[in-house]
């Protein structure tokens, strides 16, 4: 095969093109090219003749991990594996360097059958075509089986016995095959037989079954079919050949899966699923299931190739031998003579098809001359600008659409094998016809381009205009290596010239609410300048290959090409250097471009708008593409940026992120990193990550905040170099020799961060934060979060009503993180660790007092909030109420509806002695809703302490306080009473609940409770804390006519004395109410006692003076006790109006006054109660007694003057 590559260095050129008004010439479709300096690398090791050799790829642990290919060679007496290795691989993953052929030892006999094609999948398998008619597969592995040889030949279109039949005497047959390929993505197998029957075979899901799917056996009346699209001529059915056949690619389409070629130019389109579906046989985008059905979808006839002025018609010449099918091309060869091949070349016009109906197919073709016999047509390996994976071409369908394509890959070229040589032919792309009508105008008359802008659309025109004045890097891979100045000034011209302008469209009436009545009105829009479109149309295909690219991606170690068992894994950058450089290089080109024509892209001014156009549709385009002109710019920044990153080993640097920062970055763009917010936020973290790198190494920052801020200044701004200083800092710091040092050190990293805190991400404040920590600068970590949440929001005060704001979370967060260190000091109070500056917790303890100090002097009013929240949350409130801050008193104000927080401020006031404000905090807690009675009861109880403590301590003291107070305790603790009176009651939950829930006053205890439950002790009980006078006298009188009568029942049903009882009665009630003389009416009880008295007179167990022993038991003077018994006596209502009633009642003031004589003289002589005995009064009184009295009542009389003669003695 070496012997016949050489140069065809008499190939003629043939042109076929668009013809020009002006010039009347035609620019080439097809250019014929000898190939130069092809590197030979031979086996010499090989006698026999080969009749055929493939190069597959190899399966996966049978070779060293080196060999990349199998050479498969096949000769008439054994087919041959042989390794092939390469030097080095490139970052494309195209093998590069030196070529080595190794001996396998691998080796099997052929049995007379020579094998003519031999194919392979990407698994690894092995597939050949003998000259029998069969169809074998090679199997191999490393070593030989128990049963098995390490490669053996297996026939794959016979069963049963047959595969047992020696390969020689095998010789056609129905499963004869005359042309076999795989299909690796569908993984099929397609095969024709000599009758032209078309299979296809399903290689299984794993790519190593072979079951046969489906057959067409009527190929030719299926092909009848679609006459409409045939040439009756070219439906012959003897003639009617397949001659070639290819899979078709998922980039071209997703429906269709094989072609064939029949030898009078018939294009058959057949697709392996039962029925048409979008989604019945799709995994994923770049995988199928497998093959379902065979069906003909379309046949298309051979076309007619226009030459110039001449046509060429493919039918009525001699058959096509050999044809090569791919992405929409077609390369037929014809034997034109003896001794000269016709190859013909068909391709779609994507011009028209893109200007007309997605249905609408139109083709263009050229032929070219080549001496010889044609034997193989081959397509030559064109990669794109970027990676494959990332190719344009693999969308969906884009293969065919070489506009969009033409700016990412270079022009497609051809090899020709013929008995004569190795020739190469090239498929023109648009933007190469362009070129080459521009190389032959004159530059002078313009409009012979209409035709070509026409033909191809303004705006695409425009793109590759603008392609050609940028000098596009792919332009070099056509025809053109240079373009000349005159080219690219021409190709200026056209963009500006034939670029237009915008205008208002009016779109199509629709009802709208703004019509009147419903009556629709007709809208504008838009309609942007071929320029603009252009320009955005170039932009889009020079961002392409990096845009939706992920920037880094995890590869595995792999060990005889299988992923390493240990998993180990490394992080590198998706898009090599050279793809950035060339991305960026027409980038620059572009933007110096757009540079050179500043209006073009300026901002809409008065000034600067041209005459003759729609002002509004002027300044909408200007804008888009004063935006376009920024994206390029950033663009151009942030590739600067990804390649600084990649020159100082990103590897490296990911390897030392967090796996939360590895998450961020996975699945992450270039489309993102430039024109998203998170996508700062992601350049951010890793420039920081790089800075901290070079940090790490103990390198200067300087150098390499220049290099970002002169490659990239948009993302490496002024604050971020200042953040990046202050992080060398605390590098420094960390490294100092001695205290002072190491705090002058830090003082200035803290400076650095405050002076840019406002464009510092949370998460670097929250490490620098750790790093002060760490370095023990407490009040640098106050400083500087108390400065990061004053930027988050101007006003000073936390906004409640938009808690879901970003500033309002950030602003919190940096609170928190005072809040964390001030939870670590007490940790190391609590277990003092060992420091080099501070190892007990005596100095933990300084450094406590020392932070609170420099956090509670803050003006902050929010981050006060948030302390005192926080404090309270954790429990510590001796730490809260030692603050000493109008801020704490305003917080627990604001927020004394909180009982808990009414306590702290409580607290407050006492600690602070300010205890008339204690006392009304606690009254108002007292009135809490919803408090149980009891803890009402305990807060008006501190009320009260509180007040007595005001009026004792406090200047002028506050005695109308305490008595207020003391008022509200009376009323809750005979609430509390009539509580658990009712609470023994039958039927009473309502009652309770209300009593137990409630503070009420006592004019609703009165009326709701005491009175209905007749509770009489409690009546008076509410009207000695009422004070109502007189205005309730016969409400009084009436509770203690009650009172008594309850008393005497139930001291009778106890069998107990009822005036024993009422004594009791007297002395309980008496010392509750005595001396209110309102609810205690001491006149009104010593009646009614001594009525009781003289009712049971005759009762043996009534003792003399028991009212007024029972007066005195409640400290009832003497002299009271005399006056209202004398004032019975002088008023003589009744009963006390009869000698007998009198009599009693005299004897009764008898007791009283030898009580209260015997009394007297128990008293020292100075005592002011004996000095003011009234002996005038008493005397005069008992006068009136004897006066009164029946002298037969001569035990009293005596009695009365004994009494008269003391007194009269004694004093």
């Amino acid at each position: 095969m070496a012997s016949t590559m050489n140069t065809d260095s008499n190939s003629a050129t043939a042109v076929q093109g668009v013809k020009l008004n002006a010039l009347h010439q035609a620019a080439s479709l097809l250019d014929m090219r000898a190939a130069k300096d092809c590197a030979i690398n031979t086996f010499d090791d090989q006698e026999q003749i080969i009749i055929s050799a493939a190069l597959v790829k190899p399966i996966l642990g049978v070779f060293l991990e080196q060999i990349e290919y199998v050479l498969v060679v096949a000769t008439p007496l054994e087919i041959i594996l042989l390794g092939v290795a390469f030097s080095k691989k490139g970052q494309d993953g195209v093998s590069r360097g030196s070529m080595s052929i190794y001996r396998t030892d691998m080796s099997i006999a052929s049995d007379g059958v020579n094998m003519t094609s031999i194919f392979g999948t990407d698994t690894g398998r092995i597939f050949m075509r003998g000259n029998n008619g069969q169809l074998y597969e090679l199997e191999y592995e490393s070593q030989d089986g128990w049963l098995t040889r390490k490669i053996r030949k297996i026939n794959r279109t016979s069963s049963g016995i047959i595969s047992y039949i020696p390969t020689f005497l095998l010789w056609g047959g129905e499963n004869a095959v005359k042309l076999a390929t795989v299909d690796n993505n569908l993984k099929a197998l397609y095969t024709i037989s000599p009758t032209n029957d078309v299979s296809v075979y399903s290689l299984g899901p794993d790519g190593k079954g072979m079951t046969r799917v489906a057959t067409i056996s009527d190929l030719f009346s299926r092909t009848i079919g679609f006459s409409a699209f045939i040439p009756q001529s070219a439906l012959d059915e003897p003639k009617f050949e397949i001659v070639s056949i290819y899979p078709v690619s998922l980039n071209e389409s997703r429906q269709i899966h094989m072609v064939a070629v029949t030898s009078t130019g018939i294009r058959l389109y057949f697709s392996c699923t039962q029925h048409i579906s979008h989604n019945s046989y799709m995994h994923d985008s770049n995988t199928i299931a497998g093959p379902t059905g065979l069906r003909l979808v379309f046949a298309l006839g051979p076309p007619v190739v226009s030459q110039g002025l001449s046509s060429y018609n493919v039918v009525g010449s001699a058959k096509i031998h050999e044809a090569f099918y791919a992405n929409g091309l077609l390369i037929a060869s014809q034997s034109f003579s003896d001794e000269v091949d016709r190859v013909i070349g068909v391709s779609m016009n994507c011009g028209m098809m893109a200007q007309t109906s997605p249905m609408f197919l139109s083709e263009l073709g050229s032929f070219v001359d080549v001496d010889g016999k044609t034997w193989a047509i081959a397509e030559a390996s064109t990669k794109p600008s970027s990676k494959d994976k990332h190719s344009v071409a693999n969308t969906p369908g884009m293969a065919l659409n070489e506009l969009a394509m033409q700016f990412e890959y270079p022009a497609r070229r051809f090899h020709l094998l013929t008995n004569m040589g190795l020739s190469t032919i090239s498929k023109l792309r648009p933007i190469d016809l362009l070129v080459q009508l521009l190389k032959h105008s004159n530059g002078q008359d313009l409009r012979g381009f209409e035709d070509f802008f026409i033909t191809y659309g303004k705006d695409q025109s425009c793109a590759m205009s603008l392609g050609i004045a940028c000098d596009h890097s792919s332009i070099k891979s056509g025809p053109t290596d240079i373009l000349l100045p005159a080219v690219v000034a021409l190709a200026t011209r056209l963009f500006f010239e034939f670029g237009g302008k915008a205008t208002l469209i009016q779109s199509q009436p629709h009802l709208s609410g703004g019509g009147p009545l419903g009556v629709p009105v007709s809208t504008f829009e838009v309609h942007y300048s071929a320029k603009h479109d252009g320009l955005a149309l170039y932009l889009l295909r020079a961002l392409r290959p990096i845009w939706t690219v992920e920037l880094i991606q995890k590869k595995y170690r792999f060990v005889f090409n299988r992923k390493a068992a240990d998993g180990s894994e490394k992080w590198e950058a998706t898009q090599s250097i050279q793809d950035l450089i060339l991305v960026q290089m027409n980038l620059a080109s572009l933007d110096k471009f757009l540079n050179k024509y500043p209006r073009f892209t300026a901002l809409p001014t008065p000034d600067t708008r041209p005459s003759g156009v729609d002002p509004e549709a002027w300044k909408k385009e200007q804008e888009s593409l004063a935006n376009m002109h920024e994206l390029i710019r950033q663009s151009l920044e942030t590739i600067s940026f990804v390649s600084l990153l990649i020159d100082y080993k990103l590897p490296s640097m990911i390897a030392g992120m967090t796996e939360s920062e590895k998450r961020e970055l996975k699945g992450f763009t270039f489309q993102s990193l430039v024109s998203s917010s998170k996508g700062r936020d992601i350049g951010k973290m890793l420039m920081t990550s790089l800075v901290n790198k070079q940090i790490e190494k103990d390198i200067g920052v300087d150098i390499i905040t220049a290099t970002l801020q002169q490659r990239c200044p948009s993302i490496c701004q002024t604050n971020e170099v200042m953040f990046f200083k202050g992080i060398e800092c605390i590098q420094k710091a960390k490294q100092a020799v001695s205290r002072n040092e190491q705090l002058t050190i830090i003082g200035e990293a803290l400076k650095l961060f405050m002076s840019v805190v406002k464009h510092i991400h949370f998460e670097k404040l929250r490490t620098v934060v750790e790093s002060f920590k760490s370095l023990q600068y407490y009040t640098g970590v106050v400083d500087l979060a108390l400065v990061y949440a004053a930027e988050q929001d101007t006003t000073e005060s936390l906004n409640l009503d938009n808690i879901s704001s970003r500033s309002y979370y950030r602003r919190i967060e940096s609170y928190r993180l005072i809040f964390g260190m001030l939870a670590s000091i007490d940790d190391m109070i609590a277990q003092p660790q060992n420091s080099k500056y501070f190892q007990t917790a005596e100095d933990m303890e300084a450094i406590k007092a020392q932070v609170f100090a420099r956090a509670v002097a803050s003006s902050d009013q929010a981050f006060h909030t948030s302390l005192y929240d926080w404090l309270i949350e954790q429990g510590r409130h001796t730490d809260l109420l030692q603050i000493q801050s109008p801020y704490l008193e305003d917080y627990l104000i604001a927020n004394k509806s909180d009982l808990n927080k009414a306590e702290y401020l409580c607290q407050y006031y006492a600690r602070n002695s300010r205890f008339s404000e204690a006392a009304k905090i606690c009254s108002f807690m007292a009135q809490s809703p919803g408090l149980l009675l009891s803890r009402r009861i305990e807060y008006l109880t501190k009320a009260v302490t509180n007040a007595k403590s005001s009026a004792g301590h406090e200047f002028g003291g506050n005695q109308e306080l305490l008595n207020q107070i003391t008022d509200d305790l009376d009323v809750a603790r005979l609430q509390f009473e009539i509580y658990n009176r009712v609470s023994v009651m039958p039927n009473t939950e309502h009652a309770l609940n209300d009593l137990n829930y409630n503070l009420h006053d006592v004019t609703l205890l009165f009326h709701n409770y005491a009175r209905p439950y007749q509770m009489h002790d409690l009546v008076l009980a509410i009207l000695h804390i009422a004070d109502h006078g007189v205005q309730v006298r016969g409400v009084v009188e009436s509770a203690w006519i009650a009172i008594f009568y309850q008393t005497k029942e139930e001291a009778l049903a106890t069998g107990r004395s009822p005036i024993e009882a009422l004594g009791d009665k007297i002395e309980e009630l008496g010392r509750r109410f005595y001396p209110n003389d309102n609810v205690f009416p001491l006149g009104f009880l010593i009646n009614k006692l001594e009525q009781e008295t003289y009712e049971f007179e005759d009762d043996s167990s009534l003792h003399k003076g028991w009212v007024v022993d029972a007066l005195r038991g409640i400290n009832v003077p003497f002299s009271t006790i005399f006056n209202t018994f004398n004032g019975l006596f002088e008023t003589k209502l009744p009963p006390w109006s009869s000698n007998k009633a009198l009599a009693f009642l005299i004897q009764e003031i008898l007791v009283l006054l030898e009580k209260w004589l015997k009394h007297v003289r128990t008293l020292p002589t100075t005592s002011y109660e004996k000095e003011d005995f009234p002996i005038p009064i008493v005397d005069e009184a008992i006068s009136k007694y004897l006066v009164t009295i029946h002298a037969d009542e001569t035990q009293i009389v005596d009695a009365l003057h004994k009494i008269q003669s003391q007194l009269r003695r004694a004093f």
